[in-house]
């Protein structure tokens, strides 16, 4: 009696989550009793299942999360002086920039490109009346200072 009682009170308090039909009548069957116990079976290790992958899930993107986190992200910053070739000039350099990269431009105006090449971005500021400016970002210090370095010889034909 004891068993059946539990059975009861167990399959009550699961039944609002479950699939399983979780009363019990005094005229069912052994039989229909273990049907029932085995739905509640198959729908635990469905949910424990559910739960794993979940967990799964759950760790994948803490490793993502702390390997993004433990990149070391570069930038790389140059001010030059307006001597330096005229914005046209500028403008155009950068542009074969991007083509000799394959690069996507991001945006584009008087003055300005930002572009993306690989995991970097770049934005390059061509105005005659203040400095021109070159900003590089990227996963790495070292990936951002090289793609700089290249570009200033490039679009400033500076070494």
């Amino acid at each position: 009696m004891k068993i059946f009682i539990c059975i009861v009170l167990f399959s009550s308090a699961i039944g609002g989550f479950s699939q399983c039909t979780s009363t019990i009548a005094p005229s069912d069957k052994v039989a229909d009793v273990q049907n029932k116990l085995n739905c509640f079976a198959t729908e635990n290790a469905r949910l424990k299942q559910e739960f794993a992958a979940t967990q799964n899930e759950n760790a994948r993107l803490k490793q993502e999360l702390a390997e993004s986190q433990n990149a070391d992200g570069g930038f790389g910053f140059v001010a030059l002086t307006p001597n330096l070739p005229s914005p046209v000039d500028c403008t155009n350099n950068t542009k074969l920039s991007i083509a000799k990269r394959q690069a996507s431009v991001l945006a584009e105006g008087q003055g300005y490109i930002a572009f993306k090449s690989g995991k970097n971005g770049v934005l390059v500021i061509c105005q005659s009346m203040v400095p021109a400016y070159l900003v590089v970002s990227g996963r790495s210090n070292e990936d951002a200072k090289s793609l700089r370095d290249q570009l200033l010889t490039e679009i400033f034909h500076l070494n």
